[in-house]
């Protein structure tokens, strides 16, 4: 391609990477080492161009677009450019009627607003899908854009304010999760750690993302398909509830995912107990069909470790004495369990330098430190 053709491959980074064309990834290009990395390096650091503003009523991808297009920054709107799909007609029929469909609303409304000075709908939904395929949940990030995904990546990303090093709460970067070779095309997942390898989640963020799930996606995991993984040795092959289920393992897991999600945003704003939490997942539907080592069983048990350890730093006594009561000393325990359990389940697809590993042992250590601290007995005999 030509520079005319492919702006971008002028992009300078801050980082040992460039720009190269690939004709096998979304929007034909990539990002590659020129040297050697190291595990734990950081190599990208960016500011976003456009940050998301939260506000009701308006998605977070139409919200962006409606801050490019009024923005009186023409060297923003000529990055913005360059961002995939460069016109309509990169986008699939199917993708293009699915995009007008969800978006034309938004795209005419646009317009309007612009008094179609710049921009008609069709341009305005352009600018929507760029920021659907391109923008992060911290906001747009045209170097970063650049970045394809992988079911197996080698690189983590940090949001603004979730670096390491912590000194510049605006940029988000990017770290090496293993040693990577130079010449090496640079990834990184777009889902959670835990969820990055489920089919059931790859298909329902592309369609969300993409609205067309590539054909070659679901060979890049390493992880089996949920079938695989079911674990079903007390149903009988003969009873009618297992063959529904069979046949409906998609819906399950997603439904699965969905109520997860909401538990989630309840702990999240301190709604839920752990007492609370366990009942609920022990109800759950579909939950105890789950394998031992299942991707959404591990999503559970994250949520157990982080509801656990929510009731031992809030709360960390039974009574008024301010000391530590017997029942926190089983929290530790129980958030020590669930860790040790996500720990496995990690352990069969992310690297050792991953940081999601990283932090899971670092939670575990929290808990056993506790537990050495308070109740070594109680310790000893529970994991002997």
């Amino acid at each position: 391609r030509s520079a005319m053709a492919s702006p971008w491959l002028g992009l300078k980074f801050h980082g040992p990477l460039e720009v190269r064309p690939h004709a096998k990834a979304g929007g034909g290009r990539g990002v590659f080492t020129v040297r050697d990395i190291s595990a734990g390096e950081m190599v990208m650091r960016e500011e976003p161009v456009l940050r998301l503003l939260q506000r009701e009523g308006s998605s977070a991808h139409v919200q962006l677009a409606e801050l490019a297009v009024k923005s009186s920054d023409k060297k923003l709107l000529e990055k913005i450019s360059w961002l995939h799909p460069r016109t309509l007609e990169d986008v699939s029929k199917e993708g293009l009627k699915a995009a007008r469909a969800r978006h034309g609303e938004s795209a005419v409304r646009l317009s309007k607003e612009l008094n179609k000075t710049r921009f008609d709908p069709d341009a305005c939904l352009l600018i929507i899908l760029k920021m659907q395929l391109n923008a992060f949940q911290g906001g747009l990030f045209i170097r970063m854009a650049m970045v394809n995904h992988s079911a197996n990546p080698n690189l983590h990303k940090f949001q603004p304010g979730g670096n390491v090093d912590g000194d510049n709460p605006n940029a988000s970067e990017a770290r090496a999760i293993r040693d990577i070779k130079a010449g090496e095309e640079v990834t990184w997942s777009y889902f959670s750690p835990l969820l990055e390898a489920t089919p059931t989640y790859q298909n329902h963020l592309f369609v969300h993302q993409h609205y067309v799930i590539p054909a070659h996606f679901s060979d890049q995991s390493r992880w089996p398909h949920p079938k695989e993984t079911l674990e079903m040795k007390e149903a009988s092959e003969n009873d009618p509830d297992l063959k529904e289920f069979k046949g409906n393992v998609s819906t399950m897991l997603s439904s699965l995912e969905r109520k997860l999600g909401q538990l989630e945003e309840l702990l999240e704003r301190k709604k839920i107990t752990i007492d609370d939490l366990l009942g609920i997942l022990e109800s759950l539907p579909g939950i105890h069909l789950l394998g031992p080592r299942h991707v959404v069983r591990a999503r559970a048990q994250l949520l157990v470790a982080r509801a656990c350890q929510t009731r031992v730093l809030s709360f960390g006594s039974d009574g008024e004495s301010g000391e530590t009561g017997f029942r926190d000393v089983e929290y530790a325990a129980c958030m020590l369990e669930a860790l040790r359990e996500v720990e496995d389940i990690q352990s069969l697809y992310l690297p050792k330098t991953h940081i999601a590993v990283g932090a899971t042992l670092a939670d575990a250590h929290a808990a056993l430190t506790f537990l050495l601290a308070k109740d070594r007995s109680y310790l000893y005999k529970r994991f002997p």
